[in-house]
């Protein structure tokens, strides 16, 4: 940004307005593209984060796999309540 304005200052001295004017329209069009990529960067969309997620991934060492991504599914499928209970029964009181 620094050379450009050097560059529209030795124009205008140079008497070459409309140039040192593109210079600076330039200048102007750079500035507003970086504050538009700095908007565009921090509106990332945010990934599903439900009781699932944080389940299977207690339960995963290695995340993402495809055995913790084939557990997310079926967990979104039954319920968070529901998942990882197959296999324990419950005791009666007699």
């Amino acid at each position: 940004m620094k050379r450009l304005n050097e560059l529209a200052y030795q124009l205008y001295q140079l008497g070459l307005e409309k140039e040192a004017e593109a210079v600076d329209d330039l200048e102007d069009i750079i500035k507003n593209a970086a504050k538009k990529k700095k908007k565009s960067n921090s509106k990332k969309k945010k990934e599903k984060r439900d009781a699932c997620y944080y389940k299977v991934k207690a339960r995963y060492d290695v995340w993402p796999s495809a055995y913790a991504s084939g557990a997310l599914v079926k967990c979104r499928q039954v319920g968070a309540k529901n998942w990882g209970e197959g296999g324990k029964k419950k005791k009666k009181n007699k």
